[in-house]
């Protein structure tokens, strides 16, 4: 079943692996996941050798999807592997092992803010998310540009 939502994100949070928890402030408060796999950059020392890495890592058990790319550092065109692991304790685990081939780059992003900056994503927007079993299967920016409304409560633990 589909539904739509407008709403935007309070909070996130990762507690599987390849999968975000939004917690969506509309007139329900909602809660949401959606699947989100996390990456990073390898950029082999010997650029002639980046085929060779390629099906080095597909063979690798930790390692979901190898891609070639064409990435750009300090407006010069280099080839680089973006590499999906199965996990995030894999992730930090081969991480050291490919810094013997080549530089690792962007691996200290967390899934949270890659899925935001991939997403194209700003806090306290509001977003139209469109949502299927209760997964999230698009997010596209919505038309109300008004401040969100909170309600507020304090108290003091203080003698």
């Amino acid at each position: 079943m589909e539904k739509h939502i407008e709403g935007f994100i309070l909070d996130m949070s990762s507690e599987k692996d390849n999968e975000v928890r939004l917690y969506i402030k509309d007139k329900n408060n909602v809660i949401t996941k959606t699947k989100f796999m996390h990456y990073l950059y390898l950029v082999p020392d010997n650029p002639k050798a980046v085929s060779r890495i390629k099906k080095a890592l597909e063979s690798d058990n930790r390692i979901l999807k190898v891609e070639e790319v064409e990435k750009t550092d300090h407006r010069k065109k280099i080839n680089a592997l973006k590499i999906y692991p199965v996990d995030q304790k894999s992730h930090s685990e081969f991480r050291k092992e490919l810094k013997e081939v080549g530089q690792t780059r962007e691996e200290d992003i967390s899934i949270l803010y890659r899925f935001l900056v991939d997403k194209n994503i700003y806090p306290l927007r509001y977003y139209d998310f469109e949502l299927k079993d209760d997964k999230i299967v698009s997010i596209k920016e919505s038309k109300k540009q008004e401040n969100p409304e909170f309600r507020m409560a304090a108290f003091d633990i203080e003698d």
